[in-house]
């Protein structure tokens, strides 16, 4: 499955940031301290790989990794956690309109939302959350997503229903 295999390139990219002597006891599956935060969207992967250069796609990577083990319970006390290169990462938490009782929890990352899909994939080398967009990662301003729309030709015949 292409999606599960960009995914699975994605996660190895983020592990491979890790620091040095971290990298060889997360690898080795050892006991690991550190959180990361895996995107999902394959669309958002795949135009995030196509587009940053590898200076750019370092940094956005390292914003994925938090140092130490943080799951549901600590994050939410905490609010917000700082990754590897000081980028700030804040939480923020409401009822699910669509599940009663559950929460839906919003992730920013310098000034971009995203949602967590998934909390607490606890692996032997460290913590796992996944999320719907690549961290921090700006895909375009609408107008350039305007320009390049074939249809937008035909979405002034909408307006008038």
């Amino acid at each position: 499955n292409p999606r599960i295999d960009r995914a699975k390139t994605f996660s190895e990219a983020i592990v491979s940031q890790l620091p040095e002597d971290q990298k060889d006891a997360i690898l080795e599956n050892k006991e690991g301290e550190f959180t990361i935060f895996l995107s999902v969207n394959d669309s958002n992967i795949r135009d995030f790989n196509e587009r940053y250069r590898s200076k750019e796609k370092i940094k956005t990577l390292r914003r994925h990794i938090v140092r130490g083990r943080h799951n549901y319970e600590s994050i939410k006390e905490k609010g917000k956690l700082t990754t590897l290169d000081g980028d700030i990462l804040k939480f923020y938490f409401s009822p699910d309109p669509n599940y009663p009782g559950e929460e839906l929890v919003k992730l920013e990352c310098r000034g971009h939302n995203t949602t967590v899909e998934l909390f607490d994939i606890d692996k032997t080398n460290g913590i796992f959350h996944m999320i719907q967009h690549v961290l921090g990662y700006y895909t375009g301003t609408i107008y350039q997503r305007m320009r390049d729309d074939e249809f937008r030709q035909y979405r002034y015949i909408f307006s008038f229903f």
